[in-house]
């Protein structure tokens, strides 16, 4: 089990493309995993390039550091997200 809490602050952006920073505390357990106390905190550099005016592509990777354990992954993510608003007048 995992819950994540965070903020993320734009480095650089225009219109179509942006550049994050994603910072994450982790509370985690569970599984069979060493996470020692369960508390850690990610790390990230996340790109986004908006392909239209409701699609967007991002990519992020980043390391989450447990502080008392010995789980330590790098995260890599590619997704795609679509906005599926629809207006009324």
């Amino acid at each position: 089990a995992e819950g994540v809490f965070g903020i993320s602050s734009i480095i650089f952006g225009d219109k179509k493309f942006k550049i994050k920073i994603p910072i994450h505390t982790v509370i985690a357990g569970g599984g069979g995993i060493d996470v020692g106390k369960g508390v850690g905190i990610q790390l990230n550099l996340s790109l986004n390039y908006m392909l239209s005016e409701n699609t967007q592509l991002s990519f992020s990777v980043g390391r989450l550091d447990m502080l008392d354990g010995n789980y330590d992954p790098v995260s890599v993510h590619l997704s795609i997200h679509r906005n599926l608003l629809i207006y009324h007048n």
